[in-house]
């Protein structure tokens, strides 16, 4: 994310929409912001406030606050060979929190911590299918 703009900048833009005699675009273009970009400033000056908050909340508030991620990392240090699934089920018994594999996988990246795939299982004793037509000669062969 960007950094905000400065507040001379934002002031400066909101005075020469203010003294009049041109449009918002001529404005934004000359200043080199959106046109969005001055008419939410435009509120925000009517209102007192066109100075950046830094408390603005920015995007949703997380699902996982900070005391179920120390509960979350437990049961990675107790299963870390649980998966996603698996550890989204025990974070609903243990905290009552119902959450999506996908909020997991997020959390554990917040923690910090690395998924490594474990190997593969075993080759399957049935053959692939493109092994037995070759053996065969093909489907349309006739032995």
């Amino acid at each position: 994310m960007s950094k905000p703009l400065s507040l001379d900048l934002r002031q400066r833009v909101v005075r020469a929409y203010l003294a009049g005699g041109r449009t918002q675009q001529e404005i934004a273009d000359q200043f080199g912001v959106g046109t969005a970009t001055l008419r939410r400033w435009l509120r925000r000056d009517e209102k007192g406030k066109l100075a950046h908050d830094p408390d603005y909340p920015h995007g949703p508030k997380p699902i996982i606050e900070v005391a179920n991620l120390a509960v979350l990392e437990s049961l990675l240090a107790e299963r870390s060979d649980a998966t996603n699934v698996e550890l989204a089920a025990l974070m609903a018994e243990r905290t009552g929190l119902a959450v999506s594999p996908s909020t997991i996988s997020r959390a554990i990246a917040v923690l910090g911590w690395t998924r490594k795939k474990s190997a593969s299982s075993p080759a399957s004793a049935t053959p692939r299918v493109s092994a037995i037509f070759m053996r065969s000669g093909g489907p349309g062969r006739r032995t």
